[in-house]
Parts: C-alpha cells; sequence; structure tokens
C-alpha cells in the first residue's frame, strides 16, 4: 500500500487544474484598465469640468483624428491621451511644467474603431479625467 488513496489523487487534480485556471481569470484585465492602473498609481481619477477634450464625434479617417486637450486646472504637470479599442491604448503622454498657466496640446490619434477617448489630467497630485465618445467612418484610409 502506498499511502497515496484515489480521493487524494483527485483531490491533488482539482487543485492543479484549479491552479492552471486561476491566473488567465486574474489577468483579464484589458489592456485600457492595465494602461490606467500603471497610470495612475491606483488612484481614481474624477470628472472636472476644468479639464477640456475636444474630439469630433465623427472621424472621417481613422488615422489621424485631431484632438485638443486644455486644462484650467493650476499645477497640472501630466496629461495623457488614451483610446479604449486600440491594442495600445496609450497615444500620448506628457509631463510638463507645474507652473505653465493653462496648458494645452493638440494632435491627432489613430482610432481603429468606434472607441471612446480619455483624456487624463494631474493638477495638484490629484487625476483628473475627461471622456469622448468617437465613431468612425470605414471610408478610404
Amino acid at each position: 500500500m502506498t499511502g497515496f488513496s484515489r480521493r487524494k489523487f483527485v483531490q491533488y487534480n482539482l487543485w492543479l487544474a484549479g491552479g492552471l485556471w486561476l491566473p488567465k481569470a486574474i489577468s483579464a484585465t484589458s489592456a485600457l484598465e492595465q494602461t490606467l492602473q500603471q497610470l495612475l498609481h491606483g488612484q481614481k481619477p474624477i470628472s472636472h469640468l476644468g479639464v477640456g477634450l475636444i474630439a469630433p464625434t465623427t472621424a472621417e479617417s481613422r488615422m489621424a483624428v485631431p484632438i485638443k486637450i486644455d486644462c484650467q486646472l493650476k499645477q497640472t504637470d501630466f496629461m495623457a491621451v488614451l483610446v479604449d479599442n486600440n491594442p495600445n491604448p496609450l497615444v500620448a503622454r506628457i509631463n510638463l511644467n507645474p507652473k505653465i498657466m493653462a496648458p494645452y496640446f493638440r494632435t491627432r490619434v489613430r482610432v481603429l474603431m468606434d472607441s471612446t477617448i480619455i483624456a487624463i489630467v494631474r493638477a495638484n497630485g490629484r487625476y483628473y479625467r475627461q471622456e469622448a465618445k468617437i465613431s468612425v467612418t470605414k471610408g478610404c484610409d
């Protein structure tokens, strides 16, 4: 007798199967969630009227969608732009001098499909966000 019963064998196999399944469940977070977690260091951004995001509601060319982010909050030292349905959600990241009054920037981003564009701003050590939904036409690129 080896001391290894059928019951123990089944228990070990169930633990092994559960262990193999667990990492997939843990890593099931989206690329956007992972990027936000890295950018925000666990903080939750709040929506604020002092952060402006100007983007078209419909983009004719998905290769170059013009956007503008401006901020009326004092001591703004960081801005980022994310597109939720892109494989790499982070499309722009800018570190600023906090002494700049009313910082803004304009850029063109690539939007692969209908998405939400998210602007993240850090001012006075707190994170703020603004969103704009955009639909992409299937025209020539």
